[in-house]
């Protein structure tokens, strides 16, 4: 469990920072990575895929893991999540489901960057106009809500830092989802080539060994 994630219990529609899956859910959903072009939203993509099956995901109360955050400056957080494609994964989790049956989802879960994006778009159509108009008065009204929105998130964290960096994960969330819907998605890779082996496991039941098939995963080349 990541700090700051939703720590609600019961039904859920995905799990932020892992969980354990029924075996039969996961092959009735295309897997656990059922699109490796997705460098984040892993957890949502996964629960989506697993409502539209029929499945229901649960969160208990027992916290196996902790995770506190990053040691590093918030900057280069933001900066290596750029560089690794996890914002461009907002808008290519948009075209993966978006349009389908808990489409809505998404939607909800890209609230801010969706928001953010058509706050920017009215501000430059009413630019757009005032010059046209010769009139400023919409532009400088629009500006003087932006700032409104973000002295009151202010008050109420209390934490200039927070509030900056919220900001500006909001505005690179907005542009790397532009970016992921406008982009072509890259083509699908062929699945995590692999084969199945079988250890020498002593059964204490039965006094003697069997096998049990397992899988040994190996890295397309």
């Amino acid at each position: 469990m990541r700090q700051g994630l939703n720590r609600s219990l019961g039904a859920q529609p995905w799990l932020n920072g892992g969980g354990l899956y029924r075996r039969e859910a996961l092959l009735s959903a295309e897997g656990v990575a059922g699109d490796r072009r997705l460098a984040a939203f892993e957890e949502a993509d996964l629960g989506l895929r697993l409502e539209r099956a029929g499945w229901t995901l649960h969160r208990l109360r027992e916290v196996s893991v902790l995770h506190r955050g990053h040691a590093l400056p918030a900057w280069k957080v933001l900066g290596s999540r750029w560089r690794a494609g996890r914002f461009e994964a907002a808008g290519r989790l948009l075209k993966l489901h978006g349009a389908k049956k808990n489409g809505w989802r998404v939607w909800r879960l890209l609230a801010h960057p969706i928001l953010l994006t058509a706050a920017w778009s009215m501000l430059l159509a009413l630019a757009l106009s005032a010059r046209a108009s010769a009139s400023l008065k919409p532009v400088l009204w629009m500006s003087a809500s932006f700032c409104a929105l973000a002295i009151a998130h202010l008050l109420i964290k209390r934490d200039v830092r927070h509030v900056l960096t919220a900001w500006m994960d909001w505005h690179l969330m907005m542009l790397g989802m532009l970016w992921g819907v406008v982009h072509p998605m890259p083509e699908r890779g062929a699945g995590v080539s692999h084969r199945v082996l079988a250890d020498g496991v002593r059964d204490p039941a039965a006094g003697e060994s069997r096998n049990r098939p397992f899988a040994q995963v190996r890295q397309p080349t």
